[in-house]
């Protein structure tokens, strides 16, 4: 009979355990109350909160590839030429890592700091192609 007793025990403290643990069951919080009751400010933040929250695009740790996410829909002209050139570079990349090992060294070094080069370049323009992009945004904001 002990026994019962105890898991009656351990059952009714899971559930209260459980319970306390929902959504909307937190102590020592006071209800605001209804819509009325709220001050200008909580209504302020409220608004404010559901307007931030959107689909966000997650970086992807590559700061160039990140400039190319942010221009992609706003400058689709821009996108597309860079996003040639940037595939260019990338054939490249594939024929000097397929070829590293039969190249002269000076070569390779050569052609390593061209590629380099040219990507670091097309990284500024898209870099600036966002910066630019702000600006109109801004300006929009000001016609407002």
């Amino acid at each position: 009979m002990r026994f019962i007793s105890q898991q009656k025990i351990t059952i009714l403290a899971s559930a209260l355990f459980i319970s306390a643990c929902a959504p909307g069951s937190q102590t020592g919080q006071v209800s605001s109350g209804t819509n009325a009751q709220k001050t200008n400010s909580e209504k302020y933040a409220a608004r404010r909160e559901s307007l931030l929250q959107g689909v966000t695009i997650a970086s992807t740790g590559n700061v160039c590839v990140d400039h190319f996410n942010f221009i992609k829909d706003e400058h689709e002209r821009n996108y597309i030429s860079y996003s040639k050139v940037y595939s260019k570079i990338g054939d490249g990349y594939r024929f000097l890592n397929t070829n590293k090992n039969i190249m002269d060294k000076d070569a390779r070094d050569i052609y390593t700091m061209t590629l380099d080069m040219k990507l670091n370049t097309l990284c500024s323009k898209v870099r600036y192609s966002g910066y630019s992009l702000i600006r109109e945004k801004i300006k929009d904001l000001d016609m407002i």
